[in-house]
């Protein structure tokens, strides 16, 4: 049995063991399938990335590579729960209903949640691309939605922009005006960010008509053309 499949397979199986988890890699890693980029950081060489895509295609049905990026989605939801509630409480409008829960997170505390998500900051743009991309939209929209907070607390605003791209996309997609309004106030705020005004207030225009928390948009509003207008 290959050993990429069987950690990834058993990791639900056993997720709370560390050392079953450090032994898995360590024997990825002595064969040759993992290079370590540092601080716990693994990544297949490109070639084994290539072949592993290949095997996968065709020795896995596609029941089980759609429960793979499932658990995958359902792992980053939990920690873009745990990130949004640490970091920006007020922020209460979304709640996912994972199929397949996690309870065993690799941080404690705030200073080690911002170190993880520093981290994954790449992981978690290409998980929400990836998303919206294969049709995963309220996975897509909700993450971006969780992880909103995170981007805004660290200053990363045209990433933010960027995942709140994604988020609408998969928003409109799945035909939620409440979805697609949050997405729209998001992405306006974070244009405003990076003096996008006229962007951002055609995003904060639109959302009027689709959130129910209209008094929220109209300061977001405000807020844009008084900025601008000191900007000027």
């Amino acid at each position: 049995e290959p050993i990429g499949a069987r950690l990834t397979e058993d990791y639900y199986r056993n997720g709370r063991n560390v050392g079953y988890r450090e032994h898995s890699i360590d024997e990825l890693a002595a064969n040759h399938l993992l290079g370590e980029l540092g601080h716990g950081r693994y990544a297949l060489h490109d070639l084994l990335r290539l072949y592993a895509r290949e095997r996968c295609q065709l020795d896995d049905s596609a029941g089980q590579r759609a429960q793979a990026i499932d658990r995958m989605l359902d792992w980053y939801l939990a920690v873009a729960v745990v990130a949004n509630r640490t970091l920006h409480p007020a922020r209460n409008r979304v709640t996912p209903k994972p199929r397949y829960p996690v309870t065993d997170l690799p941080f404690s505390g705030r200073a080690e949640l911002l170190t993880f998500l520093d981290a994954e900051r790449d992981n978690m743009m290409a998980v929400v691309r990836h998303a919206t991309e294969h049709g995963y939209d309220t996975q897509a929209w909700h993450l971006t939605y969780l992880l909103a907070g995170y981007f805004e607390f660290r200053g990363h605003w045209s990433d933010r922009v960027e995942i709140c791209r994604w988020g609408l996309r998969a928003a409109q997609r799945g035909g939620a005006p409440f979805a697609e309004g949050l997405m729209r106030s998001s992405l306006g705020v974070a244009c405003c960010e990076i003096r996008r005004f006229d962007e951002a207030l055609e995003h904060l225009h639109q959302a009027l008509a689709l959130e129910p928390n209209r008094s929220v948009t109209l300061v977001m509003m405000s807020a844009v053309l008084v900025t601008a207008a000191l900007i000027a």
